[in-house]
């Protein structure tokens, strides 16, 4: 991370304050947040039918989320549904894009035999067999999101150029340098391994809300 940036996440200003930029039609990232969990609110209620039903096809499914690798090229765009089952750990279905299932892409064929004889990943692949019996329930929720938030998901640079805002539908946000390799801070509401250690703490992420702003 560059120096400049580092100084102002340690700094008591806005963006726009220290790096005296225009402060008009701007939001905080706290404002962003509260605006597309609003949004997250409308989708699940779009989705409520496909997903009851799947719960009601696999019982052992707690929740969902949807991710949106938007492109300028549709074509390049990419989408997944992400299964957050009541316990154990989450799959997420991908549309294959020469047959049209919707596999998991979390368990890879070369995982190490002694990981596929743990009781863990035998259920984890048993709940991805089960898959089978809730393709068009996938495939609902994933146009209805890909239509949903068409255009919303793109990543927004932050209004110095200096920061990159992510966020995954019903999941949350992450926070990260332009460089896309110092993570600033997460805010999720479900629990994802993060492999990059967070610049803020747990008990001080809440202050960077209101320092870094975006075009509104």
């Amino acid at each position: 991370m560059e120096q400049i940036a580092h100084d102002f996440l340690n700094s008591g200003k806005t963006e726009a304050e220290f790096f005296n930029l225009p402060k008009e039609n701007l939001i905080d990232l706290k404002e962003y947040l509260l605006q597309m969990k609003a949004k997250d609110k409308e989708f699940m209620v779009l989705i409520n039918e496909p997903f009851i039903s799947m719960k009601e096809k696999c019982p052992w499914i707690g929740d969902v989320a949807f991710k949106f690798l938007q492109n300028e090229l549709p074509e390049k765009s990419s989408s997944s549904v992400w299964l957050f089952p009541i316990n154990g750990e989450r799959l997420i279905a991908m549309r294959d894009r020469e047959n049209g299932y919707y596999g998991d892409i979390t368990i890879h064929s070369s995982s190490p035999l002694h990981l596929l004889l743990s009781k863990n990943t035998r259920i984890h692949i048993k709940r991805k067999e089960e898959l089978a019996s809730i393709q068009k329930e996938l495939r609902v929720i994933d146009e209805i999101g890909r239509s949903y938030y068409d255009g919303l998901l793109y990543p927004q640079k932050s209004i110095s150029g200096y920061f990159a805002v992510s966020y995954i539908p019903n999941m949350g946000m992450s926070i990260w340098a332009s460089n896309y390799i110092d993570l600033i801070a997460t805010f999720l509401s479900k629990e994802i391994k993060i492999y990059n250690k967070p610049y803020f703490s747990e008990e001080e992420k809440d202050k960077v809300l209101t320092k870094i702003q975006i075009n509104n």
